[in-house]
């Protein structure tokens, strides 16, 4: 098509920031901040920082986290004194800012493919600014958006002809890069061995074979040093957070995979897109496109999904999913000369609502209870700081917002950071996925000080049959019940900046006179 209809640099940079202005506005104003599990890489951080080693309890070497390369740049900004929520919030949205912009440039890449033309690439990163899950992981303070920058990076260095000596070293950097960000990257490599097939088909079958060792022998070099690194350090092939969220059979997970893929397929319409990928397979990115969604896919149907809102598995193709939609538009009727920028606009009136629409329909209200959540969190781990001895330990499940402002030693009930509870627990099919396994037995044998449940708080002064009716895990639940728990732990409240929070404490620290400190008020 007419290369002169692609958009200027100036105009590129002017739109993208256009549509960075909007995700920030949309953030503010859903007042979206860190979810929980961002605090549980800023506490890995802010020990490596202190001296403490990548640890989240100091002394227990156990890799509760799998975005080590977020992890590192948390770690830098503690080392400098940086405040680590508000700079995880920073850092996310500056790369959903790049990934906005490499979104208009796959875009134009994938256009020009189709024979469509370039000058309509906005439309991509608009549909991709309107998603309000887009904005909910750009104030996350997690690694989605450094994770869909480095896939677009190597997707736009992987998908051309292979004419560029660089090209093989910067693929595989980037690919090594995208896994120490989130470890399913890995599944980039079959996507990287197709692209170098079908881009290289007008050069010989040994520049291919070299092309592809040199990618592949970057990628290991870089992720090798890795992981033989962490391995050294942690003792162990697999981080602790695989055993624990995939503790039970994988054809258990499955079921809640294929609801989660489901939810993917009805926002961005990839029924309808998906035929289009499948009638242009003939294209060379068609079948890259093609590949990485069934690579991703995988992953994320035998993980068997996740409990957060708005597809975290799926954040770092949500771009090629904007790209498809935009494409479907443009090649819709794309024969009907007359009615044909009509048409396209019917169409995007219909295919892009759907996607802001069903977006909030489906996840608006999980993603505003558990900002909500995270907001009594901090609070109950600030009044836990404030409250209780450095040396207590502090049993519960949601460990991110309460482990990182109370600074004490944390029991998770749940195994993400504990290697018993991982490795040696029992699996909970009624749990939400990633959060089935517990070890109540060990649990209670480690004699924690304090135990929070789901630490949540209240307006007024709880009962115990209230705290156990709010408690939304049946983990918990079934801890409250076992007559050991009773008969080691007593009940009691304490008031806190306005609300009443709920805790138990080791009955012996609550007999002896003295020891049980005054609740913060």
């Amino acid at each position: 098509m007419n290369s002169a209809l692609h958009l200027l640099p100036s105009r590129r940079f002017a739109y993208t920031s256009l549509l960075f202005l909007f995700v920030l506005l949309q953030g503010i104003a859903f007042r979206w901040a860190p979810v929980d599990d961002a605090y549980i890489s800023m506490r890995y951080a802010r020990n490596w920082a202190a001296g403490h080693g990548l640890v989240f309890n100091p002394a227990e070497r156990v890799e509760g986290f799998t975005n080590f390369a977020w992890t590192a740049i948390l770690a830098a900004a503690a080392a400098l004194r940086v405040d680590l929520p508000a700079f995880s919030v920073i850092a996310s949205c500056l790369f959903c800012l790049v990934t906005l912009f490499l979104t208009l440039r796959l875009a134009e890449r994938a256009y020009l493919e189709f024979d469509l033309p370039t000058g309509r690439a906005w439309i991509p990163p608009l549909i991709l600014a309107l998603y309000p899950g887009w904005a909910y992981w750009a104030f996350s303070g997690m690694e989605g958006m450094l994770a869909a920058s480095l896939y677009l990076g190597v997707l736009l260095a992987a998908c051309r002809p292979l004419t560029h000596r660089s090209d093989p070293l910067l693929v595989g950097t980037l690919l090594a890069l995208a896994a120490m960000t989130r470890w399913e990257a890995v599944l980039l490599l079959p996507v990287v061995v197709v692209a170098i097939v079908v881009y290289g088909r007008d050069r010989s079958r040994r520049q291919r074979f070299t092309h592809a060792i040199v990618t592949g022998a970057t990628f290991l070099l870089l992720f090798g040093v890795y992981f033989a690194a962490r391995y050294a350090y942690y003792g162990e092939l697999l981080p602790n957070t695989y055993f624990a969220k995939t503790g039970g059979p994988s054809t258990a997970r499955l079921p809640n995979g294929l609801i989660y893929t489901g939810e993917l397929g009805v926002t961005f319409l990839l029924p309808v897109t998906g035929l289009v990928l499948l009638r242009w397979i003939r294209l060379p990115i068609a079948k890259v496109f093609l590949m990485l969604f069934v690579c991703q896919g995988i992953f994320a149907i035998w993980a068997g999904g996740d409990f957060f809102p708005w597809l975290r598995f799926y954040v770092p193709i949500l771009p090629v999913c904007a790209i498809l939609m935009g494409i479907c538009i443009e090649l819709s009727l794309a024969h009907r000369a007359r009615t044909k920028r009509s048409s396209r606009a019917v169409l995007a009136m219909f295919m892009i609502p759907a996607v802001v629409l069903s977006g909030f329909v489906i996840d608006l209200g999980s993603a505003l209870a558990h900002a909500g959540l995270v907001r009594q969190w901090k609070d109950v781990g600030r009044w836990t700081s404030a409250t209780f001895p450095e040396d207590y330990q502090v049993a519960l499940a949601p460990i991110g917002a309460v482990g990182f402002f109370s600074d004490r030693k944390i029991i998770d009930i749940l195994g993400l950071t504990d290697y018993d509870t991982a490795h040696f627990g029992q699996w909970d099919v009624s749990e939400p996925p990633g959060h089935q396994m517990s070890d109540l037995d060990a649990m209670l044998g480690r004699r924690p000080e304090l135990v929070l449940g789901n630490a949540p708080t209240f307006d007024h002064e709880p009962t115990v049959e209230e705290v156990h009716r709010a408690s939304f895990r049946r983990t918990l639940k079934r801890l409250f019940a076992r007559p050991d728990f009773q008969a080691a732990y007593v009940f009691r409240t304490a008031s806190f900046e306005g609300r009443i929070i709920p805790y138990w404490i080791r009955r012996d620290l609550a007999a002896e006179k003295g020891t049980l400190p005054a609740p913060v008020r």
